[in-house]
């Protein structure tokens, strides 16, 4: 009886050894297989409990490990972009200055096999010898390899003026790289992008090819830049002849990955079989760029504390003012929760311990301006946002589209997603640092000066407004003459009208950062009819605001028509002036003005259009009790 017993715990036994070794095989398998470390999303303490130094401007990634400098942990992205076997090709684009490069130089890191660098980080325990093909490991049983990387920069091809130039230099970087793997006899010129491949793959015995392209549309943008057209078209050519070279290589490239600032109309870009796809918008990896506000308060926060300190004022102080300033960027339309902070003004705005703008200082905003005013956009209705259509986020490229300021604004950062409306995408102004920006540009933009006629500064349109602020229209409208305004509203040669008089008359204001709105229609209380009224602008948040018409008059007829159309302003008033006001909310101080304005007659009279007239008529006072003033 015993022995049986004895027997039957053997079996046990021996099964239970049997399913522990099966479990163990299972978890040898499971640990080879595409499923992410389980070191959660957190670095270790070696890499985040303490206040490491802020890593300064343009340190390579390698370089940031290596000192021990301050580092966001963001490859767990790298991990979600290598671990999908359906997709080998990628392009994500992000404004300037974004972490664009610092993560593609991390990524060369990774393929190069430098395991030490990734110590500590999401992706360090997982290596990367089985992310692409199973290969067998040594006897060491290392999980990590070096793969042979091709990376490319193109936007330090530059300064180029014909295409031949261009690909003489793309030839110049694969010699390089040739060179710094040792391959001999490389010929440079036309095929050289399949024979680097070739060559890469036959040297690494058949371990793929991993190729990385930074800035991949800059020398398309640089060409566009130098308004030469012909010159964007054979660089647009030229780059889809090349990744599609890359993408066809399919048993000798394992991945490839691009990224930019915007989507250009390639081929491989379009759907198909092996194209590149476009992960932008991909909600996994809408806070691969930028920083997450956990992701500061976790890792600065010693640094913050510093800041805090130095200002007399509690942390959360520091982090609601930056909240205000750098926050704001959305890369997922469906997620407006989901937000990170621009990296540069965030790091820059720490260490100088001071607000300001810096992501701005990396580039120009030349082209705002100037788009702004050939446009006609009121600053109210810009940094208020808007919908464009969806078809922009998802499939548009930046030149299969006319190009306009939002759309110029949007592609280089300036504008955000901020949400969807029906099949359209809200965008709007990030945060106060592209706001203040935006308004600087715009007050140092002088649109009038490059005009004929035209005399215009600054300090004369600020008078301007403080005359507006505190009643003295008299004096406003004198300055209107003296800087020209009625010649810069009028260029010869040119068709007027009402319309085009009050949207420069709005540009004006812009400048002298006068708060306004453009068109409002009502009807008359009480009125025994439909009829009603319209006003050209008004103003908001000054001391004295202003219901604003615009008349014009022919000169042929002179003053004699200027008063007619200032006659017929008052009775306008008469009728409609208690609708207007409630409309307005019943300001305590507003004022009516009309601004009559001569114009050259249609039968050939040489000059430019000039201040005929204007009325000024105060709201609670009779209507007439009025200051009707003649040029």
């Amino acid at each position: 009886m015993l022995l049986k017993m004895n027997t039957k715990k053997q079996s046990s036994f021996a099964i239970a050894v049997t399913g522990i070794l099966f479990l163990q095989y299972v978890g040898s398998i499971l640990a080879n297989s595409h499923t992410p470390p389980q070191n959660n999303n957190n670095p270790t303490p070696s890499n985040n409990k303490v206040t490491r130094p802020l890593p300064g401007p343009d340190l390579e990634w390698k370089i940031i490990r290596n000192r021990s400098c301050l580092y966001i942990d963001k490859t767990k992205y790298l991990w979600k972009l290598v671990v999908n076997q359906t997709a080998r090709r990628r392009l994500i684009t992000r404004s300037r200055r974004f972490g664009k490069s610092l993560f593609l130089q991390m990524m060369e890191q990774f393929f190069r096999g430098r395991s030490e660098l990734f110590e500590g980080l999401f992706i360090g325990k997982w290596g990367n010898r089985n992310t692409f093909i199973p290969l067998p490991k040594p006897d060491d049983g290392g999980d990590w390899i070096e793969y042979p990387v091709i990376k490319l920069n193109f936007k330090l091809i530059e300064k180029f003026t014909t295409i031949y130039e261009f690909k003489s230099e793309y030839y110049k970087i694969l010699t390089d790289i040739a060179k710094s793997y040792k391959i001999e006899d490389f010929e440079s010129g036309y095929g050289s992008t399949r024979l680097l491949i070739s060559a890469l793959y036959c040297k690494f015995n058949s371990i793929p090819v991993i190729v990385l392209v930074d800035e991949y549309d800059y020398p398309y943008e640089y060409a566009i830049s130098k308004n030469n057209i012909d010159l964007a078209k054979e660089i647009r050519e030229f780059l889809d002849d090349i990744f599609g070279i890359i993408k066809n290589e399919s048993k000798r490239v394992a991945f490839l990955f691009l990224t930019g600032v915007s989507k250009l109309t390639l081929a491989v870009l379009q759907s198909g079989a092996n194209n590149i796809v476009d992960e932008t918008y991909n909600p996994e990896f809408a806070e691969a760029f930028g920083f997450t506000e956990e992701e500061i308060t976790e890792h600065m926060r010693g640094h913050i504390e510093e800041f805090a300190k130095s200002e007399s004022v509690p942390f959360k102080d520091i982090m609601d003012k930056m909240r205000i300033w750098y926050d704001g960027y959305q890369f997922d339309p469906n997620n407006r929760s989901q937000r990170v902070f621009n990296p540069v003004s965030t790091i820059s705005n720490i260490r100088n311990k001071k607000f300001g703008c810096y992501w701005i200082q990396t580039g120009s905003m030349d082209p705002i301006p100037g788009m702004f005013y050939k446009e006609g956009w009121s600053l109210d209705v810009l940094l208020k946002g808007m919908s464009i259509s969806q078809s922009i986020i998802s499939g548009g490229s930046i030149e299969s589209q006319t190009p306009t300021l939002i759309l110029w604004m949007f592609h280089n950062g300036y504008y955000t997603m901020n949400g969807q409306d029906s099949s359209d995408v809200i965008v709007k102004i990030p945060n106060f640092e592209i706001e203040t920006a935006i308004n600087t540009s715009l007050l140092s933009y002088d649109p009038i000066a490059q005009l004929p006629y035209a005399h215009y500064c600054l300090s004369e349109l600020l008078l301007f407004k403080n005359n507006l602020r505190y009643g003295n229209v008299r004096a406003a409208m004198s300055i209107l003459q003296k800087i020209g305004f009625p010649a810069y509203a009028h260029p010869l040669n040119q068709e007027i009208t009402a319309g085009e008089v009050t949207r420069r008359l709005t540009m004006l204001f812009e400048i002298a950062t006068i708060k306004h709105e453009n068109g409002m229609t009502f009807k008359k209380i009480d009125g025994e009819n439909d009829d009603g009224g319209d006003i050209d602008m008004w103003t908001k948040d000054l001391p004295t605001n202003y219901a604003i018409e615009v008349k014009i008059s022919a000169l042929t007829t002179g003053n004699l028509n200027a008063a007619k159309g200032m006659r017929q302003f008052l009775d306008y008033v008469r009728d409609y002036r208690d609708s207007l006001m409630q409309k307005l909310g019943n300001p305590t101080r507003f004022f009516f003005l009309s601004i009559a304005f001569e114009i050259p007659s249609k039968v050939g009279k040489a000059g430019t259009a000039s201040l005929a007239s204007w009325i000024f008529l105060p709201v609670n006072n009779s209507v007439n009790n009025c200051e009707l003033l003649y040029k």
